[in-house]
């Protein structure tokens, strides 16, 4: 007769607040996670299965819960700074002329990007168009781009950063 053994273990379960701290390191500016960065920087740390970004997590514990639809921001510019005096809510779009502002990155956009599909001329032809009675479907037509494409560009989703 053969015997299995099983063993069980006591996963002891930290709560999460007690989990974030530990990986801290405060500094007279910054308050510096010591933990897992993503490719981009950012830290993170998984909760039931989930990965969430640390910032957004320090935000919410001092502050409350995000409003819809916006992004955390960090004034000092250091991705895995959780100081709360460094975060602040706001739109993707005011993230990203915040980053214009201060030249962070060199991210090609527009027509530099290896993507793009139009030039900045076809961009302006194609609101040119629309704005005297063009459909976004002829559009779609007569530029190599979907009309969802000409859609975000003729209401300023697409090409945000060139305007006229």
């Amino acid at each position: 007769m053969v015997h299995t053994m099983r063993y069980y273990t006591k996963r002891k379960i930290r709560p999460i607040e007690e989990r974030f701290w530990e990986k801290v390191q405060k500094t007279d500016a910054c308050w510096l996670w010591t933990g897992r960065l993503t490719k981009g920087k950012y830290g993170s740390f998984y909760v039931t299965d989930r990965e969430i970004y640390v910032h957004r997590y320090s935000y919410e514990l001092h502050f409350g819960s995000i409003p819809d639809g916006l992004d955390i921001c960090h004034s000092c510019d250091v991705p895995n700074c959780v100081n709360p005096s460094h975060l602040f809510a706001a739109t993707h779009r005011e993230n990203m002329a915040d980053k214009e502002r201060k030249h962070r990155g060199n991210q090609p956009y527009g027509e530099k990007s290896g993507q793009s599909k139009l030039t900045q001329a076809q961009v302006k032809e194609i609101r040119q168009k629309y704005a005297e009675g063009v459909s976004q479907t002829e559009l779609s037509k007569i530029y190599p781009v979907s009309q969802v494409q000409i859609f975000n560009i003729v209401n300023n989703k697409a090409w945000v950063h060139y305007t006229e």
